[in-house]
C-alpha cells in the first residue's frame, strides 16, 4: 500500500551537472481529507529551478491511489470495541448497559455514567461500519452527564503521537440525530469535538488529534458532551499511532542524463520515485527501476532521464 508521500522537486533539463537543494513537506494520506503541500526549489546559488514556490492539493479517496490506512500498529487495545473475550451479554434490545467503573469491554474502563455497548444486530437503528460493535455514550438514561470511557496505552515521553476516532449519529430518527460531541482528555488537556452530520441514515466522521507524550502511559479519555437528539452519541474506531517522519529529498544532482535523488528513508519500507510532467493535468507514474529499500538513513536513487530530458516533477512514495 502507498501510505506516506513526499512531494519532491521540479527539475529543468540541464546541459551541465548542477547541485540542487530541495525542501518539501510530507504528509500521510487520509481518506476524504485534502492536504496542501508547499514546496520550493532552489539551486546551490539560491536561484529557483523551473518556477517559484507552489502549492499542490491532494485528496485521497477510498480505493484511490493512496490507501487511507495508517500502516503503524494501533497502540489502543480494542479500538473498535469488539467482543474479544465473550463478555458481551445482550438484554432484550440486543445491547448491553454498563455502569461507571466497568471493565467489561476488553481494554477499556467506563466512567461518569452508564453507557450502551451495542452490536449491529440490536433492535435500534444505529449501526457502524468499523467492525461489529460501537458505543452509545448517552446510555439508557439519555441525559447529561453522559458516559465516559478511557484507556492508558504505553507511550514514550517526548515522542509524537496521532489519535483518531469516529463519532456517529443516525439521521433517520429524530431521537438519534446529531450534532453530537465528545470531550477528549490527553495529558490533562481537554479538546472538544462536534460532529454536525448531513444526509440520511447512519453517519460517521473521523476526527484527529496530535500530541507529544510526557509519560510512559498516556490516559486517553472520551466523555460525551452533546447529543442533540437526546438518545444517541456514537463512538467507534479509536486509533493511536506513533508518528513516523516522512522521507524528504535532501539533494538532487543532475549528472548528464542521470538525476541522482538523495532522500531520508524509513527502515524496511520500499521507496518508489514517481514523476509527472504537469501538475495541472495527468497523474503520477512510477519510474521503472527507480526503487529502493529504506535503511532508516539517507539513500540514493538514480533516475535515467535519457538524452531528451525535459522538465518534470518528482516525488518519493513509500510502500509498506
Amino acid at each position: 500500500m502507498l501510505a506516506l508521500v513526499t512531494l519532491s522537486v521540479r527539475v529543468a533539463a540541464q546541459t551541465a551537472s548542477a547541485n540542487y537543494s530541495i525542501t518539501g513537506e510530507g504528509f500521510v494520506s487520509t481518506a476524504g481529507v485534502t492536504t496542501s503541500i508547499n514546496y520550493t526549489q532552489v539551486t546551490s546559488f539560491g536561484l529557483p529551478v523551473g518556477g517559484d514556490s507552489s502549492t499542490e492539493d491532494f485528496q485521497d479517496q477510498p480505493g484511490g491511489p493512496f490507501v487511507p490506512v495508517r500502516p503503524d500498529a494501533n497502540l489502543i487495545v480494542n479500538g473498535s470495541f469488539e467482543d474479544l473475550l465473550g463478555t458481551f451479554f445482550p438484554d432484550g434490545n440486543g445491547v448491553m448497559s454498563l455502569p461507571p467503573g466497568s471493565t467489561t469491554i476488553p481494554g477499556w474502563t467506563t466512567g461518569i455514567a452508564g453507557l450502551v455497548w451495542a452490536p449491529n444486530t440490536s433492535v435500534f437503528s444505529p449501526r457502524t461500519h468499523y467492525g461489529d460493535f460501537f458505543l452509545d455514550l448517552t446510555g439508557y438514561h439519555d441525559l447529561a452527564p453522559y458516559a465516559a470511557i478511557s484507556q492508558a496505552p504505553s507511550t514514550t515521553p517526548g515522542h509524537a503521537y496521532h489519535l483518531s476516532f469516529a463519532l456517529g449519529a443516525q439521521q433517520d430518527e429524530a431521537r438519534f440525530q446529531g450534532p453530537v460531541g465528545v470531550r477528549v482528555t490527553l495529558e490533562n488537556r481537554t479538546h472538544d469535538f462536534i460532529f454536525p452530520p448531513v444526509g440520511v441514515g447512519n453517519q460517521w466522521q473521523t476526527f484527529t488529534l496530535d500530541f507529544t507524550a510526557v509519560d510512559a502511559h498516556t490516559v486517553v479519555s472520551f466523555e460525551g458532551v452533546l447529543a442533540t437528539g437526546g438518545r444517541y452519541l456514537g463512538l467507534d474506531n479509536v486509533v493511536l499511532v506513533e508518528e513516523t517522519t516522512p522521507p524528504k529529498i535532501a539533494l538532487a544532482e543532475l549528472r548528464g542524463s542521470e538525476l541522482h535523488l538523495h532522500f531520508t528513508s524509513i527502515a524496511g519500507a520500499t521507496h518508489l520515485i514517481e514523476t509527472r510532467t504537469d501538475l495541472a493535468s495527468g497523474g503520477w507514474g512510477a519510474i521503472p527501476g527507480a526503487i529502493a529499500t529504506g535503511t532508516g538513513g539517507t539513500i540514493r536513487v538514480i533516475v535515467n532521464q535519457g538524452a531528451s530530458a525535459s522538465r518534470g516533477f518528482y516525488r518519493v512514495a513509500v510502500r509498506r
